[in-house]
Order: structure tokens, then C-alpha cells, then sequence
């Protein structure tokens, strides 16, 4: 859990994340429409929105509060996927402050509005996570996010300090 937990960090705030894989560098960029989601994802476009970015988003569970706001100081925890359902990024609590901590654009774009107390599901395309860059575990060299990843994430905001 404890690596888990570092890997999340690293793939949340995305400083120092190295390149590397052995995919074509024309190897064509996933959309999301194109990807096949593992069942136990359970994830159904349909039922989503699609933000004009090319992100889509939904909340699962209603919030109890106000929505977030851009330079919002926020506590979250969250579930990180890839489409085939395994499992790269978890964290108990994370805390962020919209548009200053760096987060990838995908998140930046995705909690604006998010209803305080509730949970979001993200689905970030590559454009907007990593891109072509793979997430490497430093200890092991293994990679957990390949490059050009569509990224599913559940998050809940737990609250947002000082409102």
C-alpha cells in the first residue's frame, strides 16, 4: 500500500516522471471512444459528460456542499486506473490547491465544479495526463503508466480548507 501510495504521488503531481517504453514513436494516440474499458471498470460513456477539452467526467455521488473553484485548497483521495482495470494510483488524502499545486491538466480541468463531499470519475485522454511520457516505479523500473495512457480516476473531495 505504502508504494502504491508514492507511486499515486508521483503520478498525481507528475514532476520528474521519466520517459521510456519500447512502443513505435508512431504508434497512433488512443482516444477515449476507442478504448476498450475492463468490465469491472464499469465504465459507460453514455452516461457521461464530454468536457469541450476531450475529457469526460461524472459524479457518482452527490456532494454536500458548494463546488470547487479554481485556486480552491482541496483534500481528496482517489483510485487511479488504466482502461484494462489495473489499478496504478491510490491515495487516502491528498492535498491540492488548484491552479498552483501541479497536477496534470486533465485533474486541473476535471474537479472544476466538482461538488464538495462527492465523487467524481475522470476519464483523461493521453493529451491531457501523460502524454508520451511513461510513469516509471523508481524502485523497480517497472513501468505502471504506459505512455499514451487513457486515465480513469475516481475522486473524492473531501473538503476544501479555509471557505
Amino acid at each position: 500500500m505504502r508504494r502504491i501510495l508514492s507511486l499515486s504521488l508521483i503520478a498525481l503531481l507528475a514532476v520528474g516522471a521519466g520517459a521510456c517504453g519500447s512502443d513505435s514513436p508512431t504508434a497512433p494516440v488512443p482516444t477515449i471512444e476507442q478504448t476498450t474499458f475492463a468490465a469491472s471498470l464499469g465504465v459507460d460513456l453514455s452516461k457521461m459528460t464530454k468536457a469541450l477539452e476531450g475529457y469526460y467526467y461524472q459524479d457518482t455521488q452527490a456532494g454536500t456542499g458548494d463546488i470547487v473553484r479554481l485556486s480552491d485548497s482541496l483534500d481528496v483521495s482517489f483510485n487511479g486506473y488504466l482502461a484494462d482495470g489495473t489499478t496504478f494510483a491510490l491515495a487516502n488524502t491528498q492535498v491540492m490547491q488548484l491552479g498552483v499545486t501541479p497536477v496534470m491538466q486533465g485533474w486541473a480541468l476535471g474537479l472544476l465544479g466538482a461538488p464538495i463531499g462527492g465523487r467524481r470519475r475522470l476519464i483523461i485522454p493521453p493529451s491531457l495526463g501523460y502524454g508520451d511520457r511513461a510513469i516509471v516505479d523508481g524502485a523497480n523500473g517497472k513501468v505502471v503508466v504506459p505512455k499514451n495512457s487513457v486515465l480513469i480516476y475516481d475522486i473524492t473531495i473531501l473538503r476544501v480548507r479555509g471557505r
